[in-house]
């Protein structure tokens, strides 16, 4: 079972997330909270498993913060959602160490797509014994598997990148096929395993 907290200055935001991540039965405990000091002086006295920390724009401290919990509690996975302006912030927090980031959205599909691939990814390895023949992707389906896992719909996809929905949809059938998936949830678990997905 996971204990986890949930750190976000917006309290709405933090409640949704906790709300939302209830509805797994991976975790334990949830605590939420408003301040990123709390949430670093809470972390130290708990058993912690999972940090979900929202970065708002134009708080040191949030940084400050997640650098110290990072350096602390080294075994600990960090998830860092960030606003959609702020694609550079994203960039930086995986370069020092965030297990993943995605973007803040109240949207609880994108999130369940999200969080079911990523709890899949830190929680259920496969066996050591089991070997994978290495997956090869192309630039492209890379580029569109990588909206997959944060929870974009072909439509949404089809637009950012201006190709043809159909299109879209050939290069993901193709992605599944190649890491023998089902489905979204499962494509994306399965690039985490098969290095696909970073």
């Amino acid at each position: 079972m996971i204990n986890a907290i949930v750190y976000d200055a917006n309290l709405k935001y933090a409640l949704f997330l906790q709300q939302f991540l209830r509805s797994f039965k991976n975790f334990n405990k949830i605590q939420i909270h408003e301040t990123p000091a709390a949430s670093f002086v809470h972390s130290r006295k708990i058993d912690l498993d999972l940090a979900i920390w929202g970065f708002n724009s134009k708080n040191p401290d949030e940084i400050e913060y997640f650098s110290r919990l990072l350096e602390e509690r080294t075994y600990v996975h960090f998830v860092c959602l960030v606003n959609f302006n702020n694609p550079s912030l994203a960039e930086r927090l995986l370069s020092e160490g965030a297990s993943a980031v995605a973007y803040k959205t109240f949207d609880a599909k994108r999130l369940q797509i999200f969080f079911a691939t990523l709890l899949t990814a830190l929680y259920q390895n496969p066996p050591e014994h089991l070997d994978y023949e290495p997956v090869e992707v192309t630039d492209r389906e890379s580029e569109i598997f990588h909206q997959v896992s944060l929870g974009y719909m072909n439509q949404e996809i089809s637009s950012r990148f201006n190709l043809a929905n159909e299109t879209v949809r050939s290069h993901i059938k193709a992605l599944n096929r190649k890491l023998k998936a089902k489905g979204r949830e499962q494509a994306v678990a399965q690039g985490f395993r098969y290095k696909v997905l970073y």
